[in-house]
């Protein structure tokens, strides 16, 4: 009869009636589940009236009421009904920076007892991720939660004023991942957070397999692997989302931590971070960085070159304070004693080839022969083989390549109508020009057709401009590289001389 009674004055917003009535029938009635849980949809009422930044300490009050009903743990309504006030006045927290009474509405619903998984519980893990999100509780508050109890569109991008955002799912990963690094000695051998941090990085493998359109996961994967002690394995992890951003400087920062006994790789790594076009304010942390490495190599000019840079910068954004760590090195004698280069671009340019080709490593390198160079265009034609031939833009730095030439290209997928993108280019060696199927040495006598200016050495076909240009006469003796061409009157491949190294 209280609980109807209750219940009724509830339906005719007698709240404070209600309120009167509940907490008398608490008191005589105690342990009465009917009255218990009349009591909590009065104070969820309560609870709805408070929900804004100004009523906080009212709402702590009733969702405290709520909790110490103590009421069953199937009995999910309530709490999961609760859930989403808790979640709109935490979000009203988060944007007024009110952390303390975020964490005390956390400590209150530890004890809830929510639908798992369920809307309501995901609208908590969205308040909370945008409360504590780079805070010190934000660990155990998804621990608390519990990543298993991820809804399907968790997993799914939202759309907010016309602009598609990251998944819930894809932001608390990254967020928690984020979280770890930040745990003082979460990597020592000993410590539970590594065991922590060794289950995290399996779900981040297994996020970015089941994910492959998230871009963060495999990031965040690597470095947890790195820091704890294997960047051998997380390489390869790192790799693809490497090559989505490398044009950032900061990946190629980072790659340096990947090579930690390999100091050539790490110059490469640096030289590539500081070729990139970069607004310099960003480049002060790894220009210093970078000039301790030149310090060590005894390449005292470069070193200085990239100091006094990074002190230009600061005091031209109003820095004028030098870091001790900047004072330390203008007191050396190296210092003192070089000379400052105009630039150290010469340097990042000799050793980009060797960043780069790290980057594609896992990439398998095709040979090919340059048919045709368009200098003006950066253009050549290429042939592999009778099934694989086309165009590709060149890059500029670096010696032009010229017709002949044998290279080693990583090609960046297949071609659309004959036009390629590569990755990597760098001249074959001798050994490797052997493995080329478009192009072969030939040793033989010329045969110039009669009435024509073109010849034949056996089936190999020599140009007219290639028997004017060498002097050639019909029946003489020559050598020289011939490469596989297709001929588009016949359609159909055939052999043609490029060079003529010798003639008799």
């Amino acid at each position: 009869m209280e609980f109807q009674q209750i219940m009724q004055l509830r339906k005719e917003s007698k709240l404070d009636e209600a309120l009167a009535q509940a907490e008398e029938a608490r008191q005589s009635k105690p342990d009465d589940a009917w009255i218990k849980k009349a009591a909590g949809w009065v104070y969820y009422d309560f609870l709805t009236k408070h929900a804004d930044v100004g009523s906080t300490d009212e709402f702590i009050d009733y969702l405290t009421k709520i909790k110490d009903l103590d009421l069953p743990d199937d009995d999910t309504m309530i709490f999961d009904t609760t859930a989403w006030q808790v979640g709109k006045i935490v979000f009203a927290l988060a944007r007024e920076e009110e952390d303390y009474a975020a964490e005390q509405i956390f400590d209150i619903i530890k004890g809830f007892h929510f639908k798992k998984p369920g809307e309501g519980y995901s609208f908590l893990l969205k308040a909370f991720h945008k409360s504590f999100k780079g805070k010190e509780r934000y660990v155990e508050f998804v621990d608390w939660w519990d990543l298993d109890h991820l809804m399907n569109q968790d997993f799914e991008g939202e759309v907010f004023n016309g602009k598609k955002m990251m998944a819930l799912a894809e932001q608390v990963h990254i967020a928690y991942a984020k979280a770890l690094l930040e745990i003082p000695g979460f990597n020592d051998t000993e410590s539970e957070n590594r065991e922590n941090v060794t289950r995290f990085i399996q779900r981040l493998d297994q996020l970015s397999k089941d994910y492959p359109r998230y871009q963060y996961p495999p990031f965040y994967q690597a470095k947890l692997m790195v820091a704890l002690g294997d960047p051998e394995e997380s390489f390869p992890v790192f790799l693809p989302f490497a090559r989505s951003k490398k044009n950032e400087f900061w990946i190629w920062h980072m790659m340096v931590d990947f090579f930690p006994d390999d100091p050539d790789m790490q110059l490469a790594c640096y030289c590539k971070a500081l070729s990139l076009n970069t607004d310099e304010k960003f480049l002060l942390k790894i220009r210093l960085a970078f000039a301790r490495v030149l310090e060590k190599r005894e390449m005292y000019s470069e070193a200085k070159t990239e100091i006094e840079k990074t002190i230009e910068t600061r005091r031209a954004n109003g820095f004028d304070n030098l870091p001790m760590d900047i004072t330390l090195l203008q007191n050396k004698d190296w210092y003192k004693q070089a000379e400052r280069k105009e630039n150290n671009k010469d340097l990042y340019e000799q050793h980009l080839a060797k960043a780069e080709e790290v980057l594609y490593e896992d990439i398998e390198e095709e040979v090919v022969v340059v048919e045709f160079v368009n200098k003006n265009k950066n253009i050549l034609n290429f042939v592999k083989n009778e099934e694989k031939s086309g165009f590709f833009k060149y890059p500029k730095s670096g010696q032009t390549p010229k017709i002949g030439d044998v290279l080693k290209v990583r090609f960046d997928g297949d071609g659309r109508d004959n036009f390629y993108k590569i990755l990597t280019m760098e001249k074959a060696s001798a050994e490797e020009e052997t493995t080329c199927e478009a192009v072969k040495s030939f040793d033989g006598n010329l045969s110039i057709i009669p009435n024509n200016s073109f010849g034949f050495v056996d089936d190999i076909y020599v140009h007219p401009k290639t028997i004017e240009k060498n002097r050639l006469t019909n029946g003489q003796s020559i050598q020289g590289k011939a490469i596989l061409s297709y001929n588009q009157a016949k359609n159909e491949w055939g052999w043609k001389v490029i060079t003529v190294e010798s003639s008799a």
